[in-house]
C-alpha cells in the first residue's frame, strides 16, 4: 500500500514537472486540438478604402498569431509572403516568442529578404516574395506577424477566407470605407459558421465588420476538390462610388467586368497579319470546303506549332500579345494563342471570339461574382452556322475541336461578342463514350503459357493522355516499358512480345495499338481441369476507387468509358465445367457489366466500366466504394475447364 502511494505521488510530480515545461497557453490548446500541427490564435484584416483626387486608394493591415502545438514546429520555421504588381508590401513585423524558464522570450526577425519568384511554367513571371525564419520554434512557441499591403487595383480586393486547414480561434474583417463608395458583399458557404457581423458609421465612412471564433480546421487530402468549393469565405467588391456628383462604375455587374476586360485588349492587333502569317493560312485553308474545316486546320496547327508558355507580368498578364509577334515567336500565354487563332481565322474569312473563363478551381460564376478571381485561362470561341459553339484552347496539344480543355469542362464562358456585349455560354461536360479505352484480345494456351494478341483504342481526353506521355518518353526502352505497364494483363508475368501503332499523335483519328503477348504462371492445372480468370483487365477500378477515410469532396479529370472484349479458344479436348455469374451492377455514379458467354468452343469475355462523375461528395465515395467492392470480388471469378471424358 505504501508503494502504491509513493508511485501516484511519483506519477503526479512527474506529471506536473512535464506541464510545468510548458506555458498554460500552449496546454490549453493542445488538450483543445491534440491532433493538429498549429493553432492560430488570432487572424485579422483591416482594410482601409477612401477616395483622393477622384482615385480609390486600399491599404490593407494584416495581423496573425499561430501557436505550434507539436514537434513540426522546427520544420515551420520558415515564412514567405508572396505579391504581385498589383500591390506592395510594406512595414513588415515579425516575432517568435518561445517560452523560456516560465515565460515567453521574443525574438524578433530582423532579416527579411526578398526575391523573384520562378515557375517552370512561367517565362516571365511577375510573383515576388518576402521571406524570413522564425528563431528558435518548438512545441509551445508562438509566431507574429504583420504588414501592410497596398492594393493598387480597385477591382483586386480578392477574397477572404473564414477559416484554414488548421484551427483559427479568433478572425476578423474589418473594412472601413468612405461614405461615397458602394461595396457589396458574397457571402460563400458561411451557413456553417456562427458569424458576428456589425456595420456603423463615423465619420465620413462606413465601418463593416465581421467577427468569428473558435473554427475547426478544415479536412484536405490529395485528391480534395479546391478549397475554394467549401472553405467559407467573404468576397467584397466595389460597385462604384461617387464624386463631385459623377458616379464611377467599377465592380457593379458582369458587364463592368467585361468593360474593362475589353478595355485591355482594345488596342491589339490593330496591324494587319504579315506576308508570312497570310501564306501560312492560305496554304492551310486552300482545299477546305466548310468553315468549320478552315478552323480545324487553323486550330490544330496552332496547338502543334505555338508552344505554350505562361506570362504574368501586371496588367501584361490580362492583355494579349499582338498575333504577329506571336507567330514571330512562336511561343506564348492563353492570351497569346487566342489572339493569334483570331487573326488567322479573321484572315480566313472566319470570326473568331476571344473568351475568358475559369478553370475548374474556381467556384465561381459570372452572375454572381463579376471580380477578375471569376477566371484565371483566356479561350478562342466559334460559332458555326448552326450556332454551335466551339471552344478552342490552343494551349493544348493534341485537342480535338469537338472537345473543350479537360480543365474548363461544366464552366462558363464568357465570349466577347463586340466591344460592348458579351455572352455567358455554359461549356459542356465531356461524355464518357467520347473518352474510351476500347481493348480487344484473342488468347490460347500453349504449353501453359497464355499467348495473344490484342488491339487497344484510345478516343478524347484518354487519347490526349496518352499523347502527351508518349512525347516525353525519349527511348525506345522507355516507350517499351511504359506500354509493358500500360497494357499489362493478369499479373507481372506478363510479356510484350511486339506493338505496332496507327494515327499516333493524329488529332481525329483514334489511336490504335496492336499488340503481342504472353503469360507465364498464370493459369492453374489440377487433376485434369484448368483454372483460368479472364479478368485480365483490373486497372481502371484501382483508378477511379478512393479508399476511406473519406474527408471531403473529391474531383476526378474527366468521365470515362472503357471496354474489354476477350476471345478465350478452348484447349483441345476440353469443355467449360463452370463459368462465372454475368454481373452487371451500377449507381448514379457508376456502371459496371460482366458476361461470359460460350460458343463454337470459344468463351467471350465482355467486361465495361462507365463513369457519370467529375467530383463525388463524401456519401457518393462511399456508395461508389461498396460497388466497386462487389466488382472486385467478382474479378476472383475463374472459370473451369474439364479435361473430356473420352
Amino acid at each position: 500500500m505504501k508503494k502504491n502511494c509513493v508511485l501516484i505521488l511519483f506519477c503526479f510530480f512527474l506529471f506536473n514537472n512535464l506541464l510545468a515545461q510548458y506555458s498554460t497557453l500552449y496546454n490549453n490548446y493542445k488538450l483543445k486540438y491534440p491532433n493538429e500541427q498549429i493553432t492560430q490564435i488570432n487572424n485579422e484584416n483591416i482594410i482601409e478604402i477612401s477616395l483622393q483626387k477622384n482615385n480609390i486608394l486600399i491599404s490593407e493591415q494584416y495581423n496573425s498569431e499561430k501557436i505550434f502545438l507539436n514537434s513540426t514546429a522546427k520544420y515551420q520555421a520558415k515564412e514567405s509572403i508572396y505579391y504581385t504588381d498589383f500591390f506592395s508590401i510594406e512595414e513588415i513585423s515579425a516575432s517568435s516568442f518561445n517560452y523560456i524558464d516560465g515565460e515567453y522570450k521574443e525574438f524578433k526577425v530582423t532579416n527579411f529578404n526578398e526575391k523573384d519568384e520562378l515557375s517552370s511554367s512561367s517565362f516571365y513571371y511577375n510573383k515576388k516574395s518576402v521571406n524570413f525564419y522564425y528563431s528558435g520554434l518548438q512545441p509551445g512557441s508562438r509566431a507574429k506577424i504583420s504588414y501592410l499591403t497596398n492594393i493598387k487595383n480597385p477591382r483586386f480586393l480578392g477574397s477572404y477566407l473564414l477559416g484554414n486547414f488548421f484551427p483559427i480561434e479568433k478572425f476578423k474583417l474589418k473594412i472601413i470605407a468612405n461614405k461615397n463608395i458602394v461595396l457589396d458583399f458574397k457571402m460563400l458557404y458561411c451557413d456553417t459558421l456562427n458569424i458576428l457581423f456589425d456595420k456603423k458609421e463615423k465619420g465620413n465612412n462606413n465601418i463593416y465588420e465581421w467577427t468569428v471564433s473558435n473554427i475547426n480546421g478544415y479536412p484536405h487530402d490529395e485528391n480534395s476538390i479546391n478549397y475554394k468549393y467549401y472553405i467559407p469565405q467573404i468576397i467584397p467588391m466595389i460597385k462604384y462610388y461617387y464624386m463631385n456628383k459623377d458616379t464611377t462604375y467599377i465592380l457593379n455587374s458582369t458587364q463592368d467586368l467585361y468593360n474593362w476586360y475589353t478595355s485591355l485588349i482594345k488596342d491589339i492587333n490593330k496591324t494587319p497579319c504579315n506576308n508570312n502569317l497570310i501564306r501560312l493560312v492560305d496554304s492551310l485553308t486552300i482545299n477546305c470546303k466548310t468553315n468549320l474545316e478552315k478552323v480545324k486546320k487553323i486550330y490544330y496547327w496552332t496547338q502543334q506549332n505555338i508552344k505554350y508558355v505562361a506570362f504574368e507580368d501586371g496588367l501584361g498578364g490580362f492583355v494579349p500579345r499582338d498575333a504577329n509577334e506571336v507567330f514571330q515567336k512562336k511561343y506564348g500565354d492563353c492570351k497569346d494563342n487566342a489572339s493569334i487563332l483570331e487573326q488567322m481565322l479573321k484572315h480566313a474569312g472566319i470570326k473568331g471570339h476571344l473568351t475568358w473563363v475559369g478553370t475548374r478551381d474556381i467556384p465561381y460564376k459570372y452572375n454572381e461574382i463579376y471580380s477578375p478571381i471569376v477566371d484565371n485561362h483566356m479561350i478562342l470561341t466559334y460559332f458555326d452556322n448552326d450556332s454551335t459553339p466551339y471552344f478552342l484552347d490552343a494551349t493544348g496539344r493534341y485537342l480535338n475541336i469537338e472537345i473543350p480543355s479537360s480543365f474548363i469542362q461544366g464552366k462558363e464562358a464568357l465570349v466577347s461578342i463586340d466591344y460592348d456585349t458579351y455572352k455567358i455560354v455554359p461549356i459542356p461536360i465531356v461524355e464518357n463514350n467520347k473518352n474510351y479505352i476500347v481493348d480487344s484480345m484473342e488468347i490460347i494456351i500453349d504449353n501453359k503459357i497464355i499467348r495473344g494478341k490484342g488491339n487497344r483504342t484510345y478516343n478524347g481526353y484518354e487519347k490526349i493522355n496518352i499523347f502527351n506521355i508518349l512525347e516525353r518518353l525519349k527511348t525506345k526502352n522507355d516507350i517499351s516499358n511504359y506500354y509493358k505497364n500500360t497494357l499489362e494483363k493478369g499479373n507481372n508475368n506478363f510479356l510484350l512480345d511486339s506493338l505496332y501503332e496507327t494515327n499516333k499523335y493524329d488529332y481525329e483519328k483514334s489511336f490504335n495499338v496492336n499488340y503481342f503477348f504472353n503469360i507465364n504462371n498464370y493459369l492453374k492445372e489440377i487433376e485434369n481441369k484448368i483454372y483460368i480468370n479472364l479478368n485480365l483487365n483490373k486497372g481502371d477500378v484501382d483508378i477511379i476507387k478512393n479508399n476511406p477515410p473519406y474527408k471531403t469532396t473529391i474531383e476526378y479529370p474527366h468521365l470515362l468509358k472503357a471496354a474489354y472484349y476477350t476471345v478465350f479458344k478452348l484447349p483441345d479436348n476440353y469443355e467449360v465445367e463452370f463459368l462465372p455469374k454475368n454481373l452487371e451492377i451500377g449507381n448514379e455514379q457508376c456502371s459496371v457489366k460482366i458476361n461470359y458467354e460460350v460458343q463454337n468452343n470459344e468463351i467471350s469475355y465482355f467486361h465495361t466500366i462507365e463513369t457519370n462523375f467529375l467530383i463525388l461528395t463524401i456519401e457518393q465515395q462511399k456508395s461508389l466504394h461498396e460497388l466497386l467492392e462487389k466488382v472486385q470480388k467478382n474479378y476472383k471469378e475463374v472459370v473451369v475447364l474439364n479435361l473430356k471424358k473420352l
